[in-house]
């Protein structure tokens, strides 16, 4: 459960734990050869900075590299048929080239390259120059484009976005302080030909294709906008759209000496090729084994099939590790090419961190199989792949909105079967609650790492020995209170809506038979309920007065998110005079909700691969692989908390110190009672129907209208039984 109030959150913070809920682009299901490949650095080790590097498509080799210690500036060649490297030291005359923005090689081996200098100290860029150098890299000619390009001075600082023409035109794009973009044509002369603005648009990287046509790799700058590619009509700066979309690609760049049949990309795991159906990694550091090599700046394939790359290598001395730019050959090793299957992982990338670990150590534990874990900022990015086809094979199941998107198109796998199948792993290996947050019809559609509790805790002197409620006794409740800010202060309107939808859906959902109804009187005092909660929750600013708020008895009932044994104590130990735990109120009185916690592992029904994909659901649930403990969907993790809890029982040690504000909080362990009643809700708790949460999002949009007075409650329970309607039947 994503939309957990903060002073929720904080707490599980304080507790080293970590609240979120469960809620790569290897094409899908594909076998390829994993050619094996070696990397040779070709800089000398008195370069041990490489600014630029560009390449002729057959021979030659160039790179223009430094000295730091004696600011010595360098044109490094190297010829690959007589696999020689020669250097030469630079002449810029009065000034010092310091790098140098982008790089063409014409068939003479001559070296066309746009620098920027500095002033003598090289504390300030005074301009920039376009210079010509010979084959052995002696200056022939240059232009000053310092008063052409004063006006881009600083974003022309990198070369991402900017291409040299055969005929010395320089065409780059620019952002200004408003993020709005505009793309410029300069003549050989350095004249302005074109400026078009191109509105709110990053443009990430220029190609000059090997035909003559250029293409530019750009997105809107907005969340989750998807990268396209487009050719450059360099008469007008219009650009023709393509087919292909490259989503995720933060960090991608063009690489030079491409086909015309796909373009290739460079990030910072390696080189990808882009095609009309899908991305796909071709090259990565981790096939080269260079664990000391990270961040491919810039790359080209030759006409060989074999690869350079300008990338940051580590370079350790002693103590002290020093990070340099090297120019590495990478060339095919000789020896049998191994098969892999390779499976792709789709994640959001706040809970990417889940499995960079359980991913890596899984690949290294079966040579035959490499997980790719693509990340993806939002759900809305992640469909947006679904329906173009571009389908995982394993997915991390964010939130309800995108279980019942996949559930709806018959994406997820059953994973009953395997259960009831495998030898190593069953149905019985987890607890039972687990298994229910994603099964409907006896299907199993996907296994949580863990479950989180979802109740109330208060003081004991307003609550006593009570442990439920419905709502009118709820309401009943804060209206004898001095101040019905002390059951309400922290939670907002729409926490405490989501909250409540979560324990009363079934009231007014039948998904089962794709009915609903919110025109209700029961439904109607619910909002009307809500309605008396603070629009906006805590802030971090005010939680630790909250804290002390609690302690002296101000606030005497809260939300209490528990997912292991010590938050239940945390959570206890903040009411000095006694602390109650109940339910949320429910026509049954038994408001104890389940969700699931952690990573959340299904199938996709479509893959080519899907016993190799169990095996990873399988290496996931066995292996503790998150920094924080939870109440454990797997039994033997489960009942290995449990009894270390249970050996801590009623102990004169306390469980934790907790600074809170002014105050020392001491924790004491839970008792063998307090564990017993822990257990009963883990096997007794109403497990939240993770289907429910798309209606939820629905209910909370349109609820926000009758909150801030600007519809009428009859108004918004009619659009939201139209909404729920049209959604639950389709």
């Amino acid at each position: 459960m994503k939309k957990i109030m903060l002073l929720m959150i904080c707490m599980i913070m304080l507790t080293a734990c970590d609240v979120k809920t469960s809620n790569g682009n290897e094409k899908k299901g594909s076998t390829r050869a994993e050619e094996r490949y070696v990397a040779e650095k070709l800089l000398p080790e008195d370069v041990n900075f490489c600014a630029r590097a560009s390449w002729t498509q057959e021979k030659v080799l160039y790179a223009l590299g430094s000295n730091r210690i004696d600011h010595e500036y360098q044109l490094l060649k190297y010829d690959m048929d007589c696999q020689e490297l020669t250097k030469t030291v630079l002449e810029p005359k009065d000034n010092i080239i310091s790098n140098v923005n982008q790089a063409y090689v014409n068939d003479k081996g001559e070296l066309h390259a746009l620098c920027y200098y500095l002033n003598a100290e090289e504390t300030e860029i005074i301009g920039y120059r376009f210079c010509v150098f010979d084959s052995n890299g002696k200056l022939k000619t240059e232009k000053d484009y310092a008063e052409t390009l004063r006006p881009y001075l600083k974003a022309l600082r990198f070369p991402s976005s900017l291409i040299i023409l055969p005929d010395d035109r320089l065409l780059f794009a620019v952002k200004d302080e408003k993020m709005r973009s505009t793309m410029v044509l300069l003549s050989d002369s350095g004249e302005i030909v074109f400026q078009k603005d191109l509105g709110k648009t990053e443009v990430r990287s220029l190609l000059l294709r090997e035909d003559g046509k250029v293409f530019s790799l750009e997105r809107e700058i907005k969340n989750d906008a998807p990268y396209t590619i487009g050719e450059i009509d360099l008469s007008t700066g219009n650009r023709k759209e393509l087919a292909w979309k490259i989503p995720n690609a933060a960090t991608i760049k063009f690489v030079e000496g491409m086909g015309e049949e796909a373009f290739f990309c460079v990030a910072d795991d390696g080189i990808w090729e882009i095609t009309v159906q899908e991305p796909r990694l071709v090259l990565s550091l981790e096939d080269l084994a260079l664990s000391n090599a990270y961040d491919v700046s810039a790359a080209c394939q030759l006409s060989d099939g074999t690869w350079r790359m300008l990338a940051i290598v580590k370079r350790e001395e002693g103590e002290y590790n020093y990070f340099d730019y090297n120019v590495l050959r990478i060339d095919k090793a000789e020896g049998a090419v191994e098969q892999k299957t390779v499976l792709t992982l789709a994640v959001l990338s706040e809970n990417v961190n889940y499995y960079k670990t359980e991913v890596s150590n899984f690949n290294k534990v079966r040579d035959d199989v490499k997980i790719v874990l693509k990340e993806y900022e939002s759900i809305d990015s992640l469909i947006t792949d679904f329906t173009a086809g571009i389908v995982p094979d394993l997915v991390d199941l964010a939130e309800g909105e995108l279980y019942e998107v996949l559930k709806k198109k018959g994406l997820l796998e059953d994973l009953g079967n395997y259960l009831s199948n495998d030898k190593d792993v069953t149905k019985s290996n987890f607890c039972d609650k687990a298994l229910e947050f994603y099964q409907e019809n006896g299907n199993v559609y996907a296994i949580p790492y863990g479950m989180t509790i979802l109740a109330m805790m208060g003081s004991k002197t307003y609550l006593g020995e009570r442990e439920g409620w419905n709502l009118e006794e709820y309401k009943d409740f804060i209206d004898s209170l001095p101040n019905q800010m002390m059951a309400t202060k922290g939670i907002s309107k729409q926490e405490m809506l989501r909250i409540l939808c979560i324990q009363y859906m079934t009231h007014f959902v039948d998904t089962s038979n794709g009915k609903c109804d919110f025109q209700t009187e029961e439904f109607r005092n619910l909002l009307e309920f809500v309605n008396h909660y603070p629009s906006q929750g805590a802030n971090v600013n005010e939680i630790a007065a909250m804290f002390e708020e609690i302690q002296e008895g101000g606030i005497i009932l809260i939300p209490a998110v528990l997912q292991e044994v010590h938050s239940y104590e945390l959570y206890r130990a903040l009411f000095s005079d006694g602390a109650q735990m109940i339910g949320y109120p429910t026509e049954n009185k038994k408001g104890i909700t389940l969700v699931p916690v952690g990573k959340t592992l299904a199938m996709i029904s479509t893959g080519d691969h899907k016993s190799v994909a169990w095996d990873f659901v399988k290496y996931s649930m066995v292996n503790k692989t998150i920094g924080f403990e939870v109440f454990y969907s797997f039994r033997p993790f489960y009942n290995e908390l449990i009894a270390e809890a249970r050996d801590n029982a009623d102990s004169d040690e306390m469980a934790m110190h907790v600074p809170l504000g002014s105050i020392n909080l001491e924790v004491p362990h839970a008792s063998l009672s307090e564990i017993d009643m822990l257990e009963r809700m883990i096997l007794n708790g109403n497990v939240t129907r993770i289907g429910d949460e798309a209606v939820i999002k629905i209910i909370s949009e349109e609820a926000e209208a009758f909150f801030n007075g600007s519809k009428n409650i009859e108004q918004v329970t009619e659009i939201i039984q139209n909404r729920v309607k049209l959604f639950v039947a389709e």
